[in-house]
């Protein structure tokens, strides 16, 4: 398989799992803690239906985009470890995985079916390192440093600095309206909310080649639990439709770097 090949099949899958991240971003409990208390304050600030637990919102009730990023924010604080399960729409593909949210950056270990792709690609994000394996790279792991800016990643890398990314996707969330749900015997707090993508961009230069690809804002549904931590999240990046769920918050999972004698590093990358 040659390098550019590589390098696209690299770059395929780096959506799927920063979308796997965005779903939550962990820091160090230190940051964890001082975050939710910041995201809880600014959310009661804007709105008593600021937070999700104990919520009195009625049904389609408004709710300023200050208070859904409080919302979101205390979310991320309080992000543990979970799995998750993606669908990518129609025949695109799908996703199923673990992640721990209190690593900075957070670690994942997924498997993914990407019609693009041709199969099956195992994916790792350990300790900065994304790992890769598919049929079309043999029987090693392909490892890519997410800090190399020559590497295939380029200069989206920065994007994988979580706790910032979500930060400013927050950030752009103009309005948001504000439902309660049962879903499964269980009772949601149930957002909808309103991205103005190109305050998104202006903030993100590392997006900034898909400007033209996007309308003026983005519409994504988002659910929480009374504990605030995020259930399921519906929307997408453009062209790219997916729902995603997040289960068994705070249950063991196992993230481990492939063993060193079955890996190799890509072609032109500098480590």
């Amino acid at each position: 398989m040659n390098l550019t090949a590589r390098r696209a099949l690299v770059s395929a899958t780096v959506p799927v799992v920063l979308l796997a991240l965005a779903g939550c971003g962990g820091d160090d409990a230190s940051t964890a803690s001082s975050s939710s208390t910041s995201a809880s304050s600014t959310a009661s600030a804007s709105s008593p239906t600021g937070s999700p637990t104990g919520s009195a919102a009625g049904a389609g009730e408004a709710v300023s985009g200050e208070a859904f990023a409080g919302v979101l924010k205390d979310a991320f604080a309080k992000a543990t470890t979970a799995k998750i399960e993606m669908d990518l729409g129609g025949s695109a593909g799908s996703a199923q995985g673990e992640a721990d949210y209190t690593k900075n950056p957070p670690e994942i270990a997924m498997t993914m079916t990407l019609a693009d792709l041709g199969g099956d690609v195992d994916v790792r994000m350990v300790s900065g390192t994304m790992y890769m394996k598919a049929a079309t790279f043999g029987d090693k792991w392909v490892s890519v440093p997410l800090d190399d800016p020559d590497g295939p990643l380029g200069s989206i890398s920065g994007l994988f600095d979580m706790t910032k990314t979500l930060e400013t996707f927050a950030g752009a969330v103009t309005s948001a309206t504000h439902a309660s749900e049962d879903v499964d015997g269980e009772s949601l707090e149930h957002y909808t909310a309103t991205v103005d993508t190109q305050k998104l961009l202006r903030s993100m230069p590392e997006l900034s080649s898909a400007a033209g690809s996007l309308p003026e804002t983005m519409t994504q549904e988002w659910w929480f639990g009374d504990d605030g931590l995020i259930r399921k999240f519906s929307g997408g990046f453009g062209s790219t439709d997916m729902t995603m769920t997040f289960s068994d918050w705070g249950d063991d999972v196992s993230i481990e770097a492939p063993p060193s004698d079955d890996v190799t590093s890509m072609p032109g990358t500098t480590s």
